[in-house]
């Protein structure tokens, strides 16, 4: 089965460029079909946090639909590291 942005709160990396081995970050506020094949989908927010994800939706937006003071990830937890004979 393939992952899907079908949820809020689910955490992707976008290239901003082919090939230029840059990225950013972002969290999906709703379900968001046509970023689907496009971006990779590695993580979601959990548990209480992801009421928080109601409150980015707040934020003011500028151009290109971006905020114009972007949230900062400040902590992260692995819940299921599927790559447990590596870390």
């Amino acid at each position: 089965q393939r992952l899907r942005f079908s949820l809020r709160g689910l955490v992707a990396m976008a290239s901003s460029e082919s090939c230029d081995n840059t990225s950013q970050f972002f969290f999906t506020l709703d379900r968001a079909d046509e970023l689907n094949g496009r971006h990779t989908l590695f993580g979601k927010v959990v548990g209480p946090t992801v009421f928080n994800m109601l409150r980015l939706a707040d934020r003011e937006i500028g151009e290109n639909d971006r905020p114009l003071e972007p949230p900062r990830i400040l902590k992260t937890e692995i819940l299921a590291n599927p790559f447990d004979d590596i870390v």
